[in-house]
């Protein structure tokens, strides 16, 4: 099987020829977000995408409910995002796709001047219809620990650790 390098949140990955536009949008993704583009990001997706996130609802249905969503995020953050893929994988086929990965996200929270960043996980199913491959699900997640049910948003040795806080906040 052929492999290839490609350019993912600065990083080179190396993924089979076949999963190579899947790395190529998620690179686009991951830069739609830091520059806080959601016409860009919007794109994406299909129409009738399923979303489970991190925060209520339990989840969004199609684009409009996305882009609500999105505007929101993107409006909590002053200026530029952090948003970088680490350890992604992709599995693919001539028209279903999966890619899984941790990301590390964040920015400068919007009235506070602070950094905060977190790691959560992602996996995202992609559809390929009329040559487009578009994302019809996405799953994002934090475990927690079942003892204090706090969710652990920072990576440590073993990918255990516990935040003091829901996230990781710096002075800026």
């Amino acid at each position: 099987m052929a492999h290839t390098e490609v350019a993912i949140s600065n990083k080179s990955v190396t993924l089979a020829e076949r999963d190579r536009e899947i790395g190529e949008i998620l690179n686009r993704y991951s830069q739609f977000v830091q520059a806080k583009d959601l016409a860009g990001l919007l794109e994406l997706y299909s129409d009738d995408v399923v979303i489970f996130d991190l925060m209520t609802p339990f989840q969004y249905v199609g684009s409009r409910a996305l882009m609500s969503r999105v505007s929101d995020w993107f409006k909590g953050y002053e200026g530029a995002m952090t948003f970088d893929f680490d350890q992604l994988r992709v599995h693919s086929s001539e028209t279903l796709a999966v890619a899984h990965a941790l990301i590390k996200c964040g920015g400068v929270i919007k009235g506070d001047a602070r950094m905060s960043t977190m790691w959560m996980r992602s996996t995202m199913t992609f559809m390929k219809h009329e040559d487009e491959w578009l994302i019809i699900h996405e799953h994002s997640s934090e475990p927690f620990d079942m003892e204090t049910g706090r969710a652990i948003t920072q990576r440590g040795e073993g990918d255990t650790e516990v935040a003091p806080s829901a996230v990781e906040i710096e002075s800026h």
